[in-house]
């Protein structure tokens, strides 16, 4: 072979290793850089994975927290509402008691076996005689006082009126005594300590 003949040979090796050695070059380029983003990715991986384990502490958390507070405020509602039902059977008992003893004076004044009698501070004097039997009778007032005795239909109405006046009162202090314990139920949400911790 010539020399003319084998430059062209070389020439073709020569270009033949500078492709392998390209090759060869870009091969581990882009096995370093694959290490480099397997690297890269694992960093993220770790921190997502991290991110997740807190976000999941937070939530154990936050759950604990919540299981708290609806302990809290069912024990709240609990003592809340005991209270109030131990206001309201109080009242109601006695409301109920001066219902009772309402009908019986009405019964007995519709009976005719008992009366209403008005005391008055009016001076001690006899009955007209145009006014029939409803004047005045000194026997069960105090010194100086008397008492008029009423027909049975206005002891009745006085009577209604009377037991109007009572209820009214007893609704009245119910209510008050509601007021009164739900002002006391801030002090018992105090003592329960709803705040989460």
């Amino acid at each position: 072979m010539t020399a003319v003949a084998t430059a062209p040979v070389r020439a073709y090796i020569f270009i033949a290793v500078l492709l392998v050695g390209a090759a060869l070059g870009g091969v581990a380029a882009w096995r370093v850089q694959a290490w480099r983003l397997g690297e890269q990715i694992a960093k993220v991986e770790a921190r997502e994975l991290q991110a997740q384990s807190d976000h999941a502490k937070q939530l154990g958390a936050l759950a604990t927290t919540a299981r708290e507070v609806a302990a809290l405020v069912a024990k709240s509602t609990q003592l809340n509402a005991a209270a109030i039902a131990a206001v309201d059977k109080q009242l109601m008992g006695e409301l109920y008691a001066e219902k009772q003893d309402a009908d019986r004076m009405r019964n007995c004044i519709a009976a005719g076996t008992c009366g209403v009698r008005i005391i008055t501070k009016q001076p001690l004097c006899p009955s007209s005689p145009g006014h029939g039997s409803g004047g005045i009778d000194a026997s069960p007032g105090g010194v100086g006082d008397a008492a008029q005795s009423l027909d049975a239909v206005t002891g009745l109405r006085v009577l209604d009126l009377r037991s109007s006046i009572r209820e009214d009162d007893r609704k009245l202090r119910y209510l008050q005594a509601f007021a009164q314990k739900c002002g006391g139920i801030a002090d018992q949400n105090q003592q329960v300590d709803l705040r989460p911790r």
